[in-house]
């Protein structure tokens, strides 16, 4: 079987006030050795278990270039003897400004990972205050510099856009300011302000009205690709292991709270997600009480494949689809699906349904309605 992994790495040196991620302030290391064997455990039970050929390779957080580089080290060796990777495997590392220099960009190139994909979220220091990021307009403008001259062939600058009270200029200062370094990929991600977070209690139900579609638009106009509805690179230049996503490939996670998406022997599909907090996931008694485990139902798992596959510029494959959930998606939700197609949010031909450029922006909505059409023919059938 091939897929992929994440690893989850929960540490911080503080906690952004946005964030919805599960992570926990960085003490002692101590803490980050034992969840790193941990992580190792979970990584050889999966290995053992279902013998995976990995595509993709993805560290992310928390902020995995907090690790020591030797521990850092020690587990992508560990990973590398546990599974086959495809000669293409694609190996990412999320890093935030504050953490990139070039002695860790040095250091990684003599580690099999080949992407970064950089934590900008804003070059501005008064969004990147309101956000409560630790790095500066100059902190980040040197590490997207950094990463541009020493760091891999492949990686990636991303930012938060769609945030309450700041103008569209920002974000299209911030595309200007990325532009200069050409990178290979660009997100743009709408703020999602989760329930209880510090940024929700501050702004409340404040809400959001501007939008990131003129910067993909402009992305497009210097050889750019919008393949999915936040990220745009240039040809060749997509992310493996966030398409994995997407298309719903088999994926494991470990770490607490990483979570994976795949199917058991028995053909039913699974997920697992790491338990969290941090302390329950070092006592468990075994790898195999590090995860919660649940069966996803094939409705949920038909809308799942729905919902990530809308996000990308291609869509949904019919056949495929139906081969993988054993639903016709036209007829999951008609009137939905036509209406849809009636005002030019998609289109349907050869064998895709798929968003066109208003399809991006009214994603929300259609989906809500299909969800909501799918379950009363299910009611009524």
């Amino acid at each position: 079987m091939t897929g992929s992994l994440y690893i989850h790495i929960p540490f911080c040196r503080s906690r952004c006030d946005y964030c919805d991620f599960y992570s926990t302030v960085l003490t002692d290391e101590t803490t980050v050795r034992r969840t790193v064997a941990v992580i190792k455990q979970q990584a050889a039970y999966i290995s053992d278990r279902w013998k995976p050929r990995l595509r993709s390779v993805y560290f992310g957080g928390g902020t995995p270039s907090l690790l020591p580089p030797l521990l850092f080290e020690e587990l992508i060796q560990f990973l590398c003897d546990r599974f086959v990777l495809t000669d293409d495997c694609e190996v990412t590392v999320e890093a935030n400004p504050e953490t990139v220099s070039r002695d860790f960009l040095t250091f990684l190139r003599s580690t099999p990972v080949n992407r970064v994909s950089l934590g900008i979220q804003s070059f501005d220091d008064d969004v990147l205050k309101f956000l409560g990021r630790r790095s500066d307009r100059r902190t980040a403008l040197k590490a997207a510099d950094c990463v541009a001259a020493f760091g891999p062939k492949k990686w990636s600058l991303d930012f938060i856009g769609e945030i309450p009270g700041v103008p569209d200029r920002v974000t299209e200062d911030d595309f200007s300011e990325a532009l200069r370094r050409r990178p290979p990929h660009l997100s743009f991600y709408a703020l999602s302000v989760a329930d209880g977070s510090l940024l929700e209690k501050r702004i409340g139900g404040k809400s959001i009205d501007s939008s990131v579609d003129n910067v993909f638009a402009k992305a497009e106009s210097y050889g750019y690709n919008r393949y999915e509805v936040s990220n745009c690179a240039f040809p060749g230049e997509e992310s493996v292991h966030n398409c994995a996503y997407w298309n719903m490939e088999p994926f494991w996670g470990c770490g607490p709270s990483g979570s994976g998406t795949f199917r058991d022997e028995s053909g039913r599909v699974n997920r697992w997600e790491g338990v969290t907090p941090l302390s329950a996931f070092l006592n468990a008694s075994a790898a195999e009480e590090t995860w919660k485990r649940e069966i996803v139902t094939p409705r949920d798992f038909a809308f799942e494949n729905v919902m990530m596959g809308c996000r990308l510029k291609k869509g949904v494959e019919l056949s495929r689809f139906r081969e993988k959930t054993g639903y016709i998606l036209t007829e999951m939700a008609p009137d939905t699906i036509r209406n849809a197609i009636n005002e030019r949010l998609f289109g349907l031909e050869n064998g895709f349904f798929f968003p066109l450029s208003d399809g991006f922006r009214c994603l929300n909505r259609f989906l809500v309605d299909f969800l909501s059409e799918f379950d009363k023919q299910n009611r009524l059938g």
